[in-house]
């Protein structure tokens, strides 16, 4: 009689087994079409960017509001090749700013990278967003002399909404 019920609770062990293992795989498509529908949506075409007309006003404090990032150009210093710009940057919730090299974008269409120190420093200053919800920082720039600078920008062609790209125009020359 006790080997009928061990025959029994193992046949009941087994059915509930395959029923657990069943609703598992069930999930997983579901959860895998949830995945690839949400792929789907977040990956759009590539925001490009195209330059605005050159304007060479004294220096103002240039900001681009996107949902929940501001940034502003607070500075745009010159010594020899090296074009400093100083940023502040305010951010409900904390954002990748350098999932790639921001840069300068010249009138003519060249791009200019930040120095790999600059950019060590500004990733450090920008910690701050997490808690304070700005960040000041500076990013040099080896920009030869006579240059039209019309842009900052950080992230371009990103589609993440946490590296989201951020466009700022320069609206002074050094």
């Amino acid at each position: 009689m006790a080997a009928g019920r061990v025959h029994l609770w193992l046949y009941g062990l087994t059915i509930g087994l395959a029923l657990l293992a069943l609703g598992w795989l069930v999930s997983l498509v579901v959860m895998g079409n949830e995945v690839q529908t949400l792929q789907r949506e977040l990956s759009g075409p590539g925001q490009a960017f195209a330059l605005p007309a050159s304007t060479t006003s004294p220096l103002t404090a240039a900001t681009l509001a996107m949902p929940q990032v501001t940034a502003s150009i607070t500075s745009v210093t010159r010594s020899g090749n090296t074009v400093r710009v100083g940023v502040l940057v305010e951010a409900a919730l904390p954002v990748d700013l350098f999932s790639k090299a921001p840069t300068l974008v010249g009138k003519d269409g060249q791009i200019y990278s930040a120095t790999t120190d600059s950019v060590t420093t500004a990733q450090s200053a920008t910690f701050t967003l997490a808690s304070s919800h700005s960040a000041n920082f500076a990013l040099a720039f080896s920009v030869p002399p006579g240059a039209a600078l019309v842009a900052l920008v950080f992230n371009n062609g990103s589609s993440s909404s946490v590296s989201p790209p951020i466009h700022v125009e320069v609206t002074a020359t050094p």
